[in-house]
């Protein structure tokens, strides 16, 4: 919507706002983000007009187009929420920055960098801000439909759907919306996935070496198995940057996995071989079909998640 472009300045406006709560004396005085948030709108509030207006020179006004003003009463207090949580997202993380821009990063679920998405509620513009970038427009949603809404337009049309379910809290999830019985298909071969016992360590200095040294025993060969390729799955891009980083003089062959704007090519056109190592994020855990040589050992997966404070 062309007209949203007035807003860039409030915008502006309350990005520099919630930044002067978040740096220098302010935040100690506001030690809690519900405070900060809730002075900040105070003075941005204060500070707001609505045009046709009389221009006030006396002190810090922000004008925004009259039309507008319905929603910006209505989406201001979420605006200047965006504001403070931009300010704490971290790229390579949430987000990254490509040539074309900021882009979101599902991280938490697929490993996919989003190029066609934009983050809603000012959080886009912000980052922007927050990177010199140039500033985007705000967009606004007018229509959409739910899948819930979509496969309720089918009634009693829908006879099977087949697809992955997820834990049993999804499953009765599904089952109590649409109405419907699942039933669980076993694999047509046997799983030989081998788990082993997971590491938890409190320090991240720790939580890499053991990575490194969890590397390094699969691909070096032992009296009783020949080395194996090792696949490590990471929940952040910065986070197997670290590992990637870390294992530099100790690997000799590893890729990097971690976004689907790379060439990843070099990957995936030959055989994976014994010893090798590929440093991913969730991207390798959909989809990812991995050739292993004859020669290789079953490869081994490292599933690594680091908390943060």
């Amino acid at each position: 919507m062309p007209a949203l472009l007035h807003l860039n300045p409030l915008l502006a406006f309350i990005w520099t706002t919630a930044k002067k709560y978040s740096d220098g004396f302010r935040q100690y005085i506001y030690s809690d983000t519900e405070i900060r948030v809730r002075a900040a709108e105070e003075e941005i509030k204060h500070a707001l007009h609505f045009t046709p207006c009389e221009l006030n020179e006396d002190r810090i006004a922000c004008y925004v187009p009259g039309f507008l003003a319905d929603l910006v009463n209505s989406k201001l207090k979420v605006w200047i929420e965006n504001a403070f949580e931009a300010q704490t997202m971290k790229q390579d993380h949430e987000y990254t920055l490509e040539k074309h821009g900021i882009v979101p990063v599902d991280y938490s679920s697929t490993g996919v960098v989003e190029n066609f998405r934009v983050m809603q509620d000012g959080r886009q513009q912000f980052l922007e801000m927050k990177h010199k970038y140039k500033l985007s427009d705000m967009t606004a949603i007018t229509n959409y439909m739910s899948n819930v809404g979509l496969f309720m337009k089918y009634k009693d049309q829908i006879f099977g759907i087949s697809g992955t379910l997820g834990q049993q809290a999804e499953t009765d999830t599904l089952e109590k919306i649409y109405d419907v019985k699942t039933c669980q298909i076993p694999a047509f071969k046997r799983r030989k996935l081998f788990e082993v016992e997971g590491v938890i360590v409190s320090e991240e200095e720790e939580w890499i070496e053991e990575i490194c040294n969890a590397v390094l025993a699969e691909t070096n060969p032992t009296p009783y198995r020949a080395q194996r390729a090792v696949l490590v799955i990471c929940e952040t891009i910065q986070q197997a940057k670290d590992l990637d980083l870390a294992l530099e003089n100790k690997v000799p062959d590893k890729k990097l996995y971690i976004s689907n704007n790379m060439n990843n090519t070099a990957i995936f056109k030959k055989k994976l071989e014994a010893g090798e190592v590929i440093i991913a994020t969730n991207l390798a855990g959909r989809g990812m079909d991995l050739q292993v040589s004859d020669q290789n050992s079953p490869i081994h997966f490292d599933f690594s998640r680091k908390e943060e404070d």
